[in-house]
């Protein structure tokens, strides 16, 4: 049986430090590759979700920060998913 759950994004807002801003393309594309590799069980339609700050470290690659960026809106997901967010199918 296959799940034909999906992550969506409209659009992505991510805020970076000064210094940071010729990388935010590349932030943002290897985030939404790395939410593809997360598992999601069932659909929901989210108007939006925040995501709270995280302390990005000197030297941090470009994946390391999208995956952190990536695994902070799944745990929002799952969040929103417990408070009762209306799925689709």
């Amino acid at each position: 049986m296959s799940n034909n759950a999906k992550i969506s994004i409209e659009n992505l807002n991510i805020k970076l430090p000064p210094g940071f801003g010729r990388r935010a393309d590349t932030i943002a594309r290897a985030t939404a590759r790395q939410l593809a590799q997360l598992p999601i069980r069932t659909s929901a339609r989210l108007a939006s979700i925040t995501v709270p700050s995280i302390v990005l470290q000197g030297g941090e690659t470009d994946t390391v920060i999208a995956r952190r960026v990536a695994r902070a809106i799944h745990r929002q997901i799952r969040t929103s998913r417990r408070k009762g967010i209306r799925h689709v199918d």
